[in-house]
């Protein structure tokens, strides 16, 4: 989280410290704030994940037929040697 956004979710936070009656208006705002400062760690989290899942669909592509299990392939007649 950069340094602005965490200001800004301090800033909307302290707003409930100074408050003796917090309204739903002051709970959203502070909901908005967290979301808005969260979403480029989300983004970065998400491009992580589908890179992985990439490289992972990728290795399992490129594993020779030889050492490949029949069974998960579907082909559940073949037998396993």
């Amino acid at each position: 989280m950069s340094s602005n956004k965490h200001a800004e979710v301090l800033k909307a936070a302290d707003g409930f410290r100074k408050k003796d009656d917090i309204s739903l208006i002051d709970v959203l705002t502070l909901a908005e704030t967290s979301i808005r400062s969260m979403k480029t760690f989300i983004d970065s989290l998400d491009s992580t994940i589908y890179r992985e899942f990439r490289d992972i669909a990728e290795y399992i592509q490129n594993i020779p037929r030889s050492r490949q299990n029949p069974k998960i392939l579907g082909r559940y007649d073949a037998k396993i040697v």
